[in-house]
């Protein structure tokens, strides 16, 4: 969303409380909350700049997710037996965590670049 564009103030608000849940470590909400601006009811008064720029927050939410989920399985000791080794295999939930996402990251990056409008929201996303 470019600066001389004003966005509807539902629109600010769902991207705040998404930036904060996030803060919180509250990412499947704040994820919920930006997916909550693309809903139909939302699409009337949403402008390819908004779209853009939910496209955006979601690619780094989710980039956001999946390095703090690796982080944590880095920082997760292997066991007793191995504890020279840095970290551990994810387990099932945890890989389907890490896979979910990274589907999202990668959805949402897909979404950003089809609405991407000039050079400034395409740097963005490098």
């Amino acid at each position: 969303v470019g600066v001389g564009q004003i966005m509807e103030p539902m629109c600010v608000l769902r991207l705040l409380l998404a930036k904060s849940l996030k803060k919180c470590g509250l990412w499947e909400d704040a994820w919920h909350t930006l997916q909550a601006g693309s809903d139909p009811e939302c699409a009337v008064v949403c402008s390819v700049g908004l779209e853009c720029a939910l496209a955006y927050q979601k690619a780094k939410l989710a980039v956001y997710a999946l390095k703090e989920l690796a982080s944590r399985l880095r920082r997760q000791p292997a066991g007793v037996d191995d504890s020279a080794q840095s970290g551990r295999e994810p387990s099932e939930t945890e890989l389907a965590d890490l896979n979910l996402w990274h589907q999202r990251a990668q959805h949402s990056l897909n979404k950003f670049d089809t609405h991407a409008v000039d050079d400034e929201d395409l740097s963005k996303g490098k």
